[in-house]
């Protein structure tokens, strides 16, 4: 019997639950996870791991911790040459939609995919979703200069249109 079979695992969700010292906890928990899983090269369950800690921790507004874990994501990501197929973006997006409210860490994570998928792709201006989903939460929080650059170019005039008339 495998060591981690043999000992209980810790509700990590429950722990991001009780407080602020317990959301540190469990971040650290998933990082010492993902760790463990990417030193036997095992990545899909590095991802999935990364990913799940990211939703936990963003879903109870730990937009910091959170954002740890996504970038995560993105490095494994970036390190694996990964393209953005169907699977990936569904990963992506789902971290994006778990940011609570609009903020400068969800700006960050939409940067830093952005810059990932410019690496990766042959597209020299990246995934226009991405800059679509960036605009929007640039506007949101009022940084409208920048936001106008991501919805111009997300292949979508309508929505730039609507935001500015």
């Amino acid at each position: 019997m495998s060591r981690t079979a043999a000992r209980p695992e810790r509700n990590l969700e429950e722990l991001v639950r009780q407080d602020l010292e317990g959301a540190y906890e469990a971040l650290q928990l998933y990082k010492s996870r993902v760790n463990r899983l990417l030193k036997k090269k095992n990545f899909a369950d590095a991802l999935t791991e990364s990913a799940n800690g990211a939703c936990v921790l963003l879903s109870h507004s730990y937009s910091k911790a959170g954002l740890e874990l996504a970038n995560q994501v993105i490095q494994i990501l970036e390190y694996l040459n990964q393209d953005l197929d169907d699977n990936n973006k569904c990963l992506i997006y789902r971290i994006n939609d778990n940011f609570s409210k609009p903020c400068e860490e969800q700006v960050e994570y939409l940067e830093n995919c952005l810059k990932w998928f410019v690496k990766v792709s042959s597209r020299e201006l990246g995934d226009p979703e991405l800059h679509r989903k960036l605009g929007i939460t640039l506007w949101e929080i009022g940084s409208y200069v920048k936001s106008a650059y991501h919805l111009a170019i997300c292949e979508n005039p309508d929505l730039i249109l609507s935001k500015v008339f």
